[in-house]
C-alpha cells in the first residue's frame, strides 16, 4: 500500500474539507441574546420578546419571567431584530424593532417600556384612495432621559392603523 499516491492525497484532501466544514458549522452557532424588560423602571413579567431575521420574518418569541428576563439560545452569527409586546392590559406601548448583531459572544439587550399616554392612528391609502392592507407602521424615538421608545401597528382592510405612544418625538417608518 502506497501512502503518498493520488488516492491517498484525495483522501487527505477530503478529510481536510470535512474538518473545515465541521469547523464552519460549529462557528455558525455563535451566541445567546438575552436581557431584561423593564416597565417604568421595574422588571416586567409576561412581556413577549420577538426575534426577527433581516427579512422581518418572526423566528422565535419568548415570555419574560418574574424578573423581566428573556433569552434566545444558540443563535447563528448574523443580524437580527427584537421588539417587545407588553402584557395585555398593561399601560405600556410595543417597542419598535431594535437591531442586534450576533457574532461570537453573548449579547445583552435590555428594554425600557414607559407608560403610554397618546393614541396615534390614521389611514394609509394609495394615490387612488384605495386602502392598503397589511402595512406595518413603526414609530421610534427617545424619551427625555435618552431611552429608546417605540410602537407599531398594522393597517387593516380599511387602511386603518393605531398605536399607543409615550410623550416623545418620533420617526415614522412604513413597511
Amino acid at each position: 500500500m502506497v501512502l503518498a499516491g493520488p488516492a491517498f492525497l484525495r483522501t487527505i484532501a477530503r478529510a481536510l474539507i470535512a474538518l473545515a466544514m465541521l469547523s464552519l458549522a460549529q462557528s455558525a452557532v455563535a451566541a445567546n441574546v438575552n436581557g431584561i424588560v423593564y416597565g417604568d423602571g421595574s422588571p416586567l413579567e409576561s412581556a413577549q420578546v420577538n426575534l426577527y431575521d433581516q427579512s422581518t420574518v418572526l423566528l422565535q418569541s419568548r415570555q419574560t419571567d418574574v424578573s423581566g428576563a428573556y433569552q434566545f439560545d444558540s443563535l447563528a452569527a448574523g443580524t437580527y431584530f427584537l421588539n417587545v409586546e407588553p402584557p395585555t392590559g398593561s399601560p405600556y406601548a410595543t417597542t419598535s424593532s431594535r437591531q442586534v448583531d450576533v457574532a461570537s459572544s453573548d449579547v445583552a439587550l435590555d428594554f425600557l417600556l414607559v407608560s403610554a399616554s397618546y393614541k396615534f392612528s390614521g389611514f394609509i391609502r394609495d394615490q387612488y384612495g384605495t386602502p392598503i392592507d397589511g402595512l406595518r407602521v413603526n414609530a421610534g424615538g427617545q424619551s427625555a432621559n435618552g431611552e429608546y421608545l417605540g410602537s407599531s401597528g398594522v393597517t387593516d382592510s380599511t387602511g386603518y392603523y393605531e398605536m399607543v405612544l409615550a410623550p416623545a418625538e418620533y420617526r415614522i417608518d412604513i413597511q
